[in-house]
């Protein structure tokens, strides 16, 4: 019997994976270690060592006083030679090298205080030599039930490869830097995606200002250029790959305002794989000089303009006066044309009077901005041009130029300043209605639908809507003045599209055409374009313009719909054949579904056959106990005594064989003897069998052990047997043999891990399976065999059964040569415990104990009672739970409750919940032989199954009341 309700299996289930060292693990003698057998661990313990087989990363526990070591197959390799005999040494035994540096950390982890270091330099000799290393690991303490320190976990990585890469490359970066600080011009090396600052020189901070590089993104460097282009030209680079270098590229920095002109260029830094990591940016402020040309290009160009804009307005009649202002007298000198314009006396302006006079007609919001170009013109000397607006003698502003040139003497200064005065109201008034139609034809391009643009002769881009950007991809100034060949990613594409737009300007003809060109996220659309031919006022083609929509959409369903009539007709030409093939997979599923009923009703008529006899059979064998202990000298009445009892025994495992059936038996795996269980079924398995059937049975003497239902694995093997008789129905051979396996790397196993196994082989030479056959065995309510002749659950019983236990079912067969079956069960490394002697002495009470006997059956209850008496024991029976309950109240105190589970109105449970509320502390014994006892039901009680023996219940009885009995534990 099991001293415990933990299943074994379940307990030590922490320990499964782990890959080799999970094994070693698994196979080391811990119950000599100072941390004792595994499954007394506590669950901290367990819960870290499942975590850690589990992981990729390396981790070891170092628990108790002794700091045994644990750890997985990633800390194995850091261990290198100290491996194997490592694991379950003292952690500090281990590293004993290192020992000085380990402890401190050890012993501050150890007093609750978690510990982590990102990189700890140790010099260790794990490979016969000293080296340096460096790990990055967190020590956290490890608390047990008690909350004390018991141990710590670490989890760790090793980063010595990468401290000597990182040095390396220190070293690399230092000499680079030395030569870069050296070079003309500024310097910078970005690295990452952001464009993090490594490196500048003193042009770059010269150029930059005083600003905090190091280690910052130029985004956060340079907030100031964020719409200047500067930070996607990096980004393109980074992710293309392609250098980018620019002339005279302008930037506004910070504080300034004016711009400054850089030369530059971005190029990609690579890695060995050829990965951009980072962007070299160097080059030279070219401010000055680009300056100064414009300044020249300007001051040409504006005088070639004024001049022509003062001819034109000659010849038009458009001037409406002139001025010459005497700049450092302040007098301005004006025509009469100049005065009517400005509302002036026409005397003093042919006399001179100040400039501020003049400027007194200027419109109120047009005053600065006038000023600011007199100024402008004054201090660099050159041309002047500024339109405002002026007040009339009507009071009424109209919008006038003015165009004039500083003259400035030898030292720059402005002494000279002629002009002439334009009016250029009604341009003005053209200008705005050009604008607002502008405007209006932009908007209505834009809420046109779908993508709409033109393109010139040469299939250029001229104007496009926002959906043609959006179906491009691209901002418009990527595309606009670029053909379709140029700004499409996909070249191909590009060009077809252009050979319709050639097409349809050569033609002259509108076009209706669909083209596939793909979105910027790369997936294909389907587009249906209208082009049509963009003539100018003579009728001569000069490019094209066209509306796109897009119909992917439609087009899928379109072909969705056809797909579907395409199915639909398939359907309906092999609808009356698949109606046949329903019909018969429906009956056939019935027909399993009935046999499957008959089965269950088998079951469930042979469970209760079974109870009843497990109530017949305790007071047989009650009975024949007590005349055993009475009778036990006379030598005939030991010998009659002992065969019927050696009968009662044979019936008590029929019974259990026929609960195992119905799946009414309570059922706990433990440690089993396979050979001695095989052997013990012989005569069954004989008898099975019948005559043309030669059997043979192969097993070792012992070391056969595996943790298993035994019930569970007597009726897979008769499952397996009597399918091997089915497939020889005119006799042959069958074999059953058990033996021991082990599954290494030079010999796997498909399914199964490294480790020890006891196989279990049912061999036959029957008619065997064709492949088919064969990949659909184990497959539940699959069979061969006729209607009602087999439920097709047999081997996928057996195949459950092995996968539960932590093995496996194979199954090998070749048509008309047999069929071969193994059980893979893993070995135990304890040996099964033998059945204890029925007839051995039982502990007799040294007082008298008081013990209260609840069952509804008369003849069941005076057997027990007479066992109990019989062993010394004063008893006090109840034919019903109330009775019992009754005598409790009326002032009985048993010191042991015995009683039956099920009873009329009130179960045994309920019985013992009811009691344990009056008296907590009572023992409580169930005795059953009803084998659908729920775990909750059973929780806090002790379980003995019917029928028993008299030395069972002795000795249930007396470890209950010596407090041996772990509450809970089936008997």
């Amino acid at each position: 019997m099991n001293e415990s309700s933990v299943n074994p299996e379940t307990s030590l289930s922490f320990l499964s994976g782990g890959g080799a060292t999970g094994a070693l693990i698994r196979d080391h003698d811990w119950g000599s270690s100072p941390i004792g057998a595994p499954e007394r661990w506590p669950e901290a313990l367990k819960t870290l060592v499942s975590v850690m087989l589990s992981s990729s990363q390396p981790m070891f526990v170092a628990w108790g006083a002794s700091r045994t070591l644990i750890y997985n197959d990633q800390y194995a390799q850091i261990l290198a030679g100290k491996h194997p005999e490592a694991l379950g040494g003292d952690f500090l035994e281990v590293w004993h090298e290192i020992r000085a540096d380990l402890s401190p950390i050890v012993a501050q982890t150890y007093s609750g205080e978690p510990v982590q270091m990102d990189d700890i330099m140790l010099v260790m000799q794990r490979r016969g030599y000293p080296e340096e290393t460096h790990f990055s690991f967190f020590y956290s303490p490890i608390r047990d039930d008690r909350g004390t320190t018991a141990g710590l976990f670490c989890a760790c990585t090793e980063i010595t490869g990468q401290i000597e890469a990182e040095r390396q490359a220190e070293r690399e970066r230092m000499r680079q830097r030395l030569m870069l600080k050296q070079m003309p011009g500024f310097v910078a090396l970005l690295v990452g995606p952001d464009h993090r600052f490594e490196y500048v020189n003193d042009a770059y901070r010269e150029i930059a200002g005083e600003r905090n590089f190091e280690g910052r993104t130029a985004r956060e460097v340079f907030p100031e250029v964020e719409d200047q282009g500067y930070f996607e030209f990096l980004d393109n680079v980074y992710a293309t790959g392609e250098a980018f270098s620019a002339h005279a590229a302008p930037i506004l920095l910070a504080g300034e305002t004016e711009p400054r002109y850089v030369d530059f260029l971005y190029e990609p830094i690579r890695d060995d794989a050829g990965a951009v990591t980072g962007i070299f940016v160097g080059g030279y402020e070219v401010t000055e000089q680009v300056r100064t040309r414009a300044r020249l290009e300007e001051s040409e160009e504006r005088v070639r303009s004024e001049a022509e804009r003062v001819r034109l307005a000659l010849d038009a009649g458009a001037i409406v006066g002139t001025w010459v202002w005497a700049v450092q007298e302040d007098r301005f000198i004006a025509d009469e044309r100049f005065a009517r314009s400005f509302a002036l006396d026409p005397e003093l302006c042919r006399q001179g009077l100040p400039l501020d006079l003049v400027t007194a007609s200027i419109h109120p919001e047009d005053v600065d901005r006038v000023s600011d170009a007199i100024e402008k013109a004054l201090q660099g000397g050159g041309a002047y041009s500024c339109e405002y607006r002026v007040r009339q003698t009507d009071g009424e502003y109209r919008w006038v130029e003015a165009n004039g040139l500083v003259e400035l003497d030898a030292s720059g200064t402005a002494q000279r300043f002629p002009g002439v005065l334009i009016d250029i109201e009604e341009e003005r008034k053209a200008r705005i209605e050009r604008d607002r139609s502008a405007a209006m034809l932009a908007a209505f391009i834009e809420a046109v639908p779908g993508v709409v643009y033109a393109k010139d002769r040469q299939g250029r881009m001229l104007v496009a809507n926002r959906g043609a950007t959006e179906l491009i991809g691209k901002p418009p100034e990527e595309y606009l003045g670029k053909t379709d060949a140029e700004f499409l990613e996909n070249t191909a594409q590009g060009e077809a599209v252009m050979a319709n737009d050639r097409a349809v300007m050569e033609s002259g003809v509108v076009r209706q055409i669909e083209e596939t060109v793909h979105r910027p996220d790369g997936s294909p659309a389907i587009w249906l374009s209208t082009k049509s031919p963009w003539r100018d006022t003579d009728g001569t083609v000069i490019g094209l313009v066209g509306s796109s929509l897009d119909i992917t959409a439609r087009k899928e369903a379109e072909a969705a719909l056809e797909s579907s009539r395409e199915e639909l007709r398939r359907l309906n030409a092999s609808l009356e054949e698949r109606v046949k093939q329903a019909i018969k997979e429906r009956e056939n599923a019935l027909a399993l579904l009935h046999e499957a009923r008959k089965v269950e009703t088998l079951g469930q008529l042979t469970g209760g056959v079974a109870h009843d006899f497990n109530n017949l059979l305790t007071p047989i064998m009650s009975g024949l106990d007590i005349l055993s202990r009475r009778h036990g000298d006379d030598e005939r009445s030991h010998r009659i005594i002992a065969g019927a009892l050696q009968a009662s025994e044979r019936a008590k495992t029929l019974v259990q064989r026929l609960l195992a059936f119905a799946r009414r038996q309570t059922l706990l795996p433990k440690d089993t003897d396979i050979c001695r269980l095989a052997r013990d079924m012989r005569e069954l398995l004989e008898r099975t069998l019948g005559p043309q059937i030669e059997f043979r049975l192969e097993t070792k003497d012992a070391g056969c052990a595996a943790l298993v239902d035994p019930n569970q694995l007597e009726l897979a093997i008769l499952n397996l047997a009597v399918n091997a008789r089915d497939a020889m129905p005119d006799g042959g051979a069958l074999t059953i043999s058990v033996d021991t396996v082990t599954v290494a790397p030079k010999t796997p196993h498909d399914t199964l891990e490294n480790g020890d196994y006891v196989r279990v082989s049912v061999i036959d030479t029957g008619t065997g399976m064709d492949a088919e056959t064969l990949s659909h065995a184990i497959e539940p309510f699959f069979t061969t065999k006729e209607v009602g002749q087999g439920t097709g659950l047999g081997l996928s019983m057996v195949h459950g059964l092995a996968a539960q236990s932590g093995g496996a079912l194979s199954v090998r067969s070749v048509q008309g040569q047999g069929t071969t079956a193994e059980i893979w069960l893993p070995s135990s490394p304890c040996q099964s415990k033998p059945e204890p002697v029925q007839n051995a002495d039982v502990p007799l009470p040294e007082k008298t104990k008081k013990v209260l006997l609840v069952d509804d059956e008369a003849l069941i209850r005076m057997s027990v009672a007479d066992n109990l008496v019989e062993l010394g024991y004063e008893v006090i029976e109840a034919g019903s739970a109330a009775a019992a309950l009754e005598h409790v109240r009326s002032g009985v105190v048993p010191d042991l409750l015995v009683t039956d589970h099920m009873m009329p109105r009130m179960t045994g449970a309920q019985l013992a919940s009811e009691l344990r509320g009056i008296m907590p502390d009572l023992p409580i014994l169930m005795i059953t032989g009803y084998a659908d006892l729920k775990p909750e039901q059973a929780r806090g009680l002790v379980v003995l199954a019917k029928p028993f023996r008299m030395a069972e219940l002795g000795m249930r009885v007396a470890e209950l009341l010596d407090g041996r009995r772990s509450i809970g534990t089936p008997a």
